[in-house]
């Protein structure tokens, strides 16, 4: 358990350090959230933003998230084909209703 916490940790720090420093900004959600919308980024780019947004659960990702959700039925699709219909699922959901690890990005 601890194993995986770390793991995420370390891939939502990343990808948050990454948008950051791409976007010159101190707010991690809005560095990410500005990489799902850009033409800039690759689709796995993206679709890294859209889970480290889902893991870290800030209700400010909603209306962009929503926007992209085509509500179609959840399956796992290539990450590197489109921005992920499933990762979306996942990161509204825990966006509205917080999920276990996102009291660990309050810092980032």
């Amino acid at each position: 358990f601890i194993v995986s916490m770390i793991t995420i940790y370390s891939g939502v720090y990343q990808a948050c350090k990454d948008a950051k420093s791409y976007y010159k900004s101190n707010d991690c959600v809005a560095a990410l959230m500005l990489q799902v919308s850009s033409t800039n980024h690759t689709f796995k780019e993206k679709n890294t933003a859209v889970w480290a947004l889902g893991q870290i659960a800030d209700k400010r990702a909603l209306p962009l998230l929503k926007s992209m959700y085509e509500g179609v039925p959840s399956h796992k699709e290539p990450l590197d084909k489109a921005v992920s219909q499933h990762e979306l699922e996942k990161a509204i959901k825990w966006c509205q209703k917080g999920n276990v690890t996102s009291w660990m990005y309050k810092k980032l």
